[in-house]
Protein backbone atom coordinates (compact mmCIF):
# COMPACT_ATOMS: atom_id res chain seq x y z
CA UNK A 1 0.00 0.00 0.00
CA UNK A 2 2.64 2.11 0.84
CA UNK A 3 4.52 1.00 -1.97
CA UNK A 4 1.38 2.30 -4.27
CA UNK A 5 0.94 5.67 -2.77
CA UNK A 6 4.55 6.81 -3.31
CA UNK A 7 3.82 5.57 -6.56
CA UNK A 8 0.65 7.63 -7.17
CA UNK A 9 2.47 10.63 -5.96
CA UNK A 10 6.00 10.33 -8.07
CA UNK A 11 3.49 10.19 -11.31
CA UNK A 12 1.47 13.54 -9.56
CA UNK A 13 4.63 15.09 -9.37
CA UNK A 14 5.61 14.29 -13.20
CA UNK A 15 1.92 15.25 -14.18
CA UNK A 16 2.64 18.86 -12.43
CA UNK A 17 6.09 19.57 -13.84
CA UNK A 18 4.94 18.22 -17.51
CA UNK A 19 1.89 20.98 -16.80
CA UNK A 20 4.14 23.87 -16.09
CA UNK A 21 6.99 22.95 -18.64
CA UNK A 22 3.63 23.18 -21.22
CA UNK A 23 2.65 26.45 -19.65
CA UNK A 24 5.80 27.98 -20.31
CA UNK A 25 6.76 26.55 -23.59
CA UNK A 26 7.34 29.33 -26.50
CA UNK A 27 5.53 29.10 -29.52
CA UNK A 28 8.18 28.24 -32.29
CA UNK A 29 7.07 30.01 -35.53
CA UNK A 30 9.40 29.49 -38.51
CA UNK A 31 9.63 31.87 -41.24
CA UNK A 32 11.62 31.98 -44.71
CA UNK A 33 12.85 35.15 -45.45
CA UNK A 34 13.67 38.42 -43.16
CA UNK A 35 10.61 40.66 -43.51
CA UNK A 36 8.21 38.05 -41.97
CA UNK A 37 10.92 36.79 -39.53
CA UNK A 38 11.16 40.63 -38.60
CA UNK A 39 7.30 41.22 -38.14
CA UNK A 40 6.72 38.18 -36.39
CA UNK A 41 9.83 38.95 -33.97
CA UNK A 42 8.45 42.24 -33.25
CA UNK A 43 4.92 41.01 -32.41
CA UNK A 44 5.83 38.32 -29.98
CA UNK A 45 9.21 39.41 -28.61
CA UNK A 46 9.82 36.95 -25.97
CA UNK A 47 6.73 34.98 -26.19
CA UNK A 48 7.91 33.32 -29.33
CA UNK A 49 11.13 31.46 -30.53
CA UNK A 50 10.89 32.77 -34.19
CA UNK A 51 14.02 31.39 -36.93
CA UNK A 52 14.53 31.69 -40.32
CA UNK A 53 15.21 29.05 -42.57
CA UNK A 54 17.80 31.06 -44.74
CA UNK A 55 20.81 31.41 -42.89
CA UNK A 56 22.71 34.94 -42.64
CA UNK A 57 24.07 35.94 -45.32
CA UNK A 58 22.62 33.50 -48.25
CA UNK A 59 20.69 34.66 -51.04
CA UNK A 60 17.46 34.07 -51.12
CA UNK A 61 16.77 32.45 -54.57
CA UNK A 62 19.40 29.68 -54.89
CA UNK A 63 18.62 28.52 -51.23
CA UNK A 64 17.61 24.95 -50.95
CA UNK A 65 16.33 23.29 -47.31
CA UNK A 66 18.42 21.23 -45.52
CA UNK A 67 17.30 18.15 -43.41
CA UNK A 68 17.78 20.33 -40.41
CA UNK A 69 15.26 23.05 -41.72
CA UNK A 70 13.01 20.32 -42.55
CA UNK A 71 13.13 18.81 -38.32
CA UNK A 72 12.72 22.53 -37.41
CA UNK A 73 9.75 23.00 -39.24
CA UNK A 74 8.19 19.36 -38.18
CA UNK A 75 8.79 21.16 -34.06
CA UNK A 76 6.67 24.29 -34.83
CA UNK A 77 3.52 25.91 -34.51
CA UNK A 78 3.20 28.10 -37.15
CA UNK A 79 5.14 28.56 -40.52
CA UNK A 80 5.16 31.58 -42.64
CA UNK A 81 6.34 32.12 -46.10
CA UNK A 82 6.16 34.60 -49.23
CA UNK A 83 4.91 33.08 -51.68
CA UNK A 84 5.45 29.89 -53.85
CA UNK A 85 6.93 32.02 -56.93
CA UNK A 86 10.00 32.75 -54.34
CA UNK A 87 10.23 30.40 -51.80
CA UNK A 88 9.53 27.29 -54.71
CA UNK A 89 10.36 24.62 -51.55
CA UNK A 90 7.77 25.85 -49.19
CA UNK A 91 4.48 24.79 -50.68
CA UNK A 92 6.02 21.22 -50.18
CA UNK A 93 7.08 21.89 -47.39
CA UNK A 94 3.81 23.06 -45.70
CA UNK A 95 2.01 19.98 -47.12
CA UNK A 96 3.66 17.71 -44.79
CA UNK A 97 2.31 20.48 -41.82
CA UNK A 98 -0.98 19.75 -42.55
CA UNK A 99 -1.04 16.32 -41.01
CA UNK A 100 0.44 18.17 -37.49
CA UNK A 101 -2.37 21.18 -37.42
CA UNK A 102 0.51 23.84 -37.43
CA UNK A 103 -0.70 26.93 -38.94
CA UNK A 104 1.06 27.64 -42.27
CA UNK A 105 0.61 31.30 -43.76
CA UNK A 106 0.94 32.27 -47.54
CA UNK A 107 1.59 35.72 -47.56
CA UNK A 108 0.60 36.18 -51.22
CA UNK A 109 -3.19 34.40 -50.15
CA UNK A 110 -3.46 37.98 -48.36
CA UNK A 111 -1.66 40.18 -50.93
CA UNK A 112 -3.01 41.61 -54.52
CA UNK A 113 0.35 40.87 -56.17
CA UNK A 114 1.61 41.53 -59.45
CA UNK A 115 2.16 39.02 -61.69
CA UNK A 116 4.55 36.09 -60.35
CA UNK A 117 6.54 39.53 -58.63
CA UNK A 118 6.90 38.06 -55.10
CA UNK A 119 8.99 41.17 -54.03
CA UNK A 120 5.17 42.88 -52.24
CA UNK A 121 7.20 43.54 -49.13
CA UNK A 122 8.84 46.85 -50.61
CA UNK A 123 5.77 48.32 -50.52
CA UNK A 124 4.88 49.54 -46.64
CA UNK A 125 1.39 49.27 -47.26
CA UNK A 126 2.05 45.58 -47.72
CA UNK A 127 4.37 45.29 -44.64
CA UNK A 128 1.16 46.67 -42.60
CA UNK A 129 -1.31 44.37 -44.35
CA UNK A 130 1.24 41.26 -43.64
CA UNK A 131 1.98 42.60 -40.18
CA UNK A 132 -2.35 42.36 -39.64
CA UNK A 133 -2.62 38.41 -41.30
CA UNK A 134 0.53 37.44 -39.00
CA UNK A 135 -0.99 39.40 -35.98
CA UNK A 136 -4.19 37.89 -36.04
CA UNK A 137 -2.81 33.99 -36.30
CA UNK A 138 -0.10 34.34 -33.71
CA UNK A 139 -3.52 35.90 -31.68
CA UNK A 140 -5.41 32.65 -32.52
CA UNK A 141 -2.58 30.66 -31.40
CA UNK A 142 -2.15 31.85 -28.22
CA UNK A 143 -5.40 33.89 -26.84
CA UNK A 144 -4.00 34.25 -23.21
CA UNK A 145 -1.28 36.69 -24.60
CA UNK A 146 -3.59 39.21 -26.41
CA UNK A 147 -2.94 41.77 -25.04
CA UNK A 148 0.86 41.98 -25.28
CA UNK A 149 0.77 40.50 -29.47
CA UNK A 150 -1.56 43.42 -29.74
CA UNK A 151 0.89 46.46 -27.77
CA UNK A 152 3.89 44.86 -29.40
CA UNK A 153 2.27 45.02 -33.21
CA UNK A 154 0.60 48.18 -32.86
CA UNK A 155 3.79 49.60 -31.63
CA UNK A 156 5.91 48.29 -34.90
CA UNK A 157 3.12 49.19 -37.09
CA UNK A 158 3.37 52.57 -35.66
CA UNK A 159 6.67 52.87 -37.05
CA UNK A 160 5.54 51.35 -40.58
CA UNK A 161 3.42 54.47 -40.77
CA UNK A 162 6.36 56.58 -40.10
CA UNK A 163 8.65 55.19 -42.19
CA UNK A 164 6.04 55.42 -44.70
CA UNK A 165 5.62 59.05 -44.45
CA UNK A 166 9.52 59.57 -44.89
CA UNK A 167 9.48 57.72 -48.30
CA UNK A 168 6.52 59.97 -49.62
CA UNK A 169 8.48 63.21 -48.13
CA UNK A 170 11.49 61.74 -49.99
CA UNK A 171 9.90 61.19 -53.43
CA UNK A 172 8.11 64.40 -53.08
CA UNK A 173 11.06 66.43 -52.60
CA UNK A 174 13.62 64.58 -55.42
CA UNK A 175 14.84 65.03 -58.67
CA UNK A 176 12.04 62.87 -61.31
CA UNK A 177 15.33 61.48 -63.08
CA UNK A 178 15.54 57.62 -63.10
CA UNK A 179 18.68 55.94 -61.18
CA UNK A 180 20.42 53.74 -62.63
CA UNK A 181 20.01 49.67 -61.05
CA UNK A 182 23.13 47.42 -62.10
CA UNK A 183 21.03 43.87 -61.05
CA UNK A 184 17.65 42.19 -60.74
CA UNK A 185 15.45 44.93 -59.95
CA UNK A 186 13.21 43.84 -57.60
CA UNK A 187 11.73 47.60 -56.46
CA UNK A 188 8.85 46.95 -58.84
CA UNK A 189 6.21 47.28 -55.69
CA UNK A 190 8.20 50.04 -54.50
CA UNK A 191 8.42 52.41 -57.45
CA UNK A 192 4.83 51.69 -58.43
CA UNK A 193 3.99 52.66 -54.76
CA UNK A 194 6.72 55.78 -54.10
CA UNK A 195 7.07 56.82 -58.02
CA UNK A 196 10.51 56.01 -58.35
CA UNK A 197 11.72 56.21 -61.83
CA UNK A 198 14.77 53.34 -62.84
CA UNK A 199 16.85 51.87 -65.82
CA UNK A 200 18.30 48.15 -64.82
CA UNK A 201 20.69 46.08 -66.39
CA UNK A 202 18.36 42.99 -66.39
CA UNK A 203 15.02 42.67 -67.88
CA UNK A 204 13.13 41.15 -65.14
CA UNK A 205 13.61 40.68 -61.83
CA UNK A 206 14.28 37.03 -61.84
CA UNK A 207 17.53 36.12 -60.99
CA UNK A 208 17.84 33.92 -64.49
CA UNK A 209 17.67 36.99 -66.29
CA UNK A 210 20.51 38.22 -68.35
CA UNK A 211 22.15 41.73 -68.70
CA UNK A 212 22.75 42.36 -72.78
CA UNK A 213 25.45 43.89 -74.17
CA UNK A 214 23.17 46.61 -75.85
CA UNK A 215 21.68 47.33 -72.30
CA UNK A 216 24.64 47.67 -70.77
CA UNK A 217 26.33 50.46 -73.62
CA UNK A 218 22.73 52.50 -73.15
CA UNK A 219 22.68 52.65 -69.15
CA UNK A 220 26.62 54.05 -69.85
CA UNK A 221 25.87 56.52 -72.65
CA UNK A 222 22.94 57.60 -69.74
CA UNK A 223 25.28 57.75 -67.15
CA UNK A 224 27.73 59.76 -68.92
CA UNK A 225 24.66 61.82 -70.79
CA UNK A 226 22.91 62.77 -67.46
CA UNK A 227 25.89 63.15 -65.20
CA UNK A 228 24.55 60.30 -62.87
CA UNK A 229 26.88 60.17 -59.83
CA UNK A 230 25.53 56.94 -58.10
CA UNK A 231 24.64 53.52 -59.59
CA UNK A 232 22.92 51.52 -57.36
CA UNK A 233 23.23 47.54 -56.63
CA UNK A 234 21.55 44.57 -54.77
CA UNK A 235 22.15 43.17 -51.49
CA UNK A 236 24.28 39.56 -51.08
CA UNK A 237 25.84 39.52 -54.37
CA UNK A 238 28.95 40.69 -55.63
CA UNK A 239 28.18 43.44 -57.48
CA UNK A 240 30.77 43.02 -60.26
CA UNK A 241 28.47 44.74 -62.89
CA UNK A 242 28.07 47.74 -60.69
CA UNK A 243 31.99 47.82 -60.37
CA UNK A 244 32.16 47.79 -64.08
CA UNK A 245 29.62 51.06 -65.30
CA UNK A 246 31.52 52.51 -62.34
CA UNK A 247 35.02 51.86 -63.99
CA UNK A 248 33.35 52.77 -66.89
CA UNK A 249 31.34 55.84 -65.80
CA UNK A 250 33.51 57.72 -62.77
CA UNK A 251 30.14 57.00 -60.93
CA UNK A 252 29.58 55.72 -57.12
CA UNK A 253 28.64 52.54 -55.64
CA UNK A 254 25.18 52.39 -53.26
CA UNK A 255 23.77 49.44 -52.44
CA UNK A 256 19.74 49.43 -52.54
CA UNK A 257 18.47 46.69 -50.15
CA UNK A 258 15.76 44.58 -51.03
CA UNK A 259 15.24 42.87 -47.76
CA UNK A 260 15.51 39.01 -48.73
CA UNK A 261 18.01 38.39 -46.24
CA UNK A 262 20.39 39.75 -43.79
CA UNK A 263 23.92 39.31 -42.46
CA UNK A 264 25.32 37.74 -40.11
CA UNK A 265 26.26 40.84 -38.74
CA UNK A 266 23.13 42.43 -38.51
CA UNK A 267 21.46 39.33 -37.39
CA UNK A 268 23.60 40.26 -34.45
CA UNK A 269 22.57 43.87 -34.06
CA UNK A 270 18.92 43.13 -34.54
CA UNK A 271 18.81 45.08 -37.51
CA UNK A 272 14.97 45.78 -38.76
CA UNK A 273 13.12 46.42 -41.58
CA UNK A 274 12.64 50.13 -41.10
CA UNK A 275 16.25 50.07 -40.29
CA UNK A 276 17.41 48.87 -43.38
CA UNK A 277 14.34 50.88 -45.16
CA UNK A 278 15.74 53.57 -43.70
CA UNK A 279 19.66 53.03 -44.84
CA UNK A 280 18.05 52.69 -48.31
CA UNK A 281 16.17 56.56 -48.08
CA UNK A 282 19.59 58.20 -47.07
CA UNK A 283 21.22 56.25 -50.15
CA UNK A 284 18.18 57.71 -52.37
CA UNK A 285 18.42 61.05 -50.88
CA UNK A 286 22.50 61.45 -52.34
CA UNK A 287 21.22 59.93 -56.08
CA UNK A 288 18.21 61.66 -56.31
CA UNK A 289 18.99 64.99 -54.94
CA UNK A 290 16.59 65.36 -51.73
CA UNK A 291 16.18 69.16 -50.52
Amino acid sequence: MRKLIKITIFGLLLMGCANTNNQNEQLKIVTTLFPQYDIARAITKDKAEVSMILPPGVEAHSYEPTPQDIVKLDNSDMFIYTSNHLETYAEKMAQGLKEENSVIINLEDSITIKGEDPHFWLSVKNMLAMSQVILDEIVLLDPDNRDYYLSNAKDYMDDLKLLEAELFDLFANVDDQAIVFAGHFSFDYFAEEYGLNYLSTFESFSPNAEASAKQVAKLIDYINDQNIEYIYFEELVDPKLGRMLANETGAELLMLNAEHNITKEQAEAGISYADIMRMNIENLKLGLNYE
